[in-house]
């Protein structure tokens, strides 16, 4: 940006909330299993069959919890959900989704919210995901942004 003389642009605004005409989207897709993020990879809302799946009814989490990456860092029975109770699985969510916010830092350099969630995630012990396996250099550094 300083290169190239531009000036530093506002972080647009995540969506927080599904319309009505999302929420009747949602619901019409039941019995399928649907689940809607931000670029945050806040979850904003699923249907039920996506509660049935998990086991648990999302939108009961408090709203510091209902985020996809902190669900599969944290919440084992979402793990068991999509897979990731295997560390090396686990590993390779985290992996992907870090990419993502990667991509939308590149994209929102300055959003004040996702430097936030980058560094909950960065402060998540990941050494705990390893369960006594050697860390790689690449999984210590899988949320640094530049």
């Amino acid at each position: 940006m300083s290169l190239a003389n531009h000036a530093e642009s506002l972080p647009k605004r995540a969506c927080q909330h599904a319309s009505p005409h999302t929420i009747k989207l949602l619901t019409l897709l039941n019995p399928l299993p649907v689940l809607l993020k931000n670029q945050y990879a806040d979850i904003i809302d699923c249907n039920e069959s996506f509660n049935q799946l998990c086991g648990f009814h999302i939108p009961s989490l408090p709203p510091e919890e209902r985020n996809y990456i902190y669900l599969i860092l944290a919440h084992p029975q979402f793990q068991q959900c999509f897979l990731a109770t295997a560390v090396d699985e686990r590993l390779a969510q985290i992996t992907q989704m870090a990419s993502h916010l990667r991509g939308t830092n590149a994209a929102q350099p300055n959003d004040p919210i996702l430097t936030a969630h980058i560094r909950r995630f960065q402060a998540y012990p990941l050494s705990s995901l390893m369960l006594g396996k050697p860390i790689k250099l690449a999984t210590l550094t899988l949320w640094h942004t530049r």
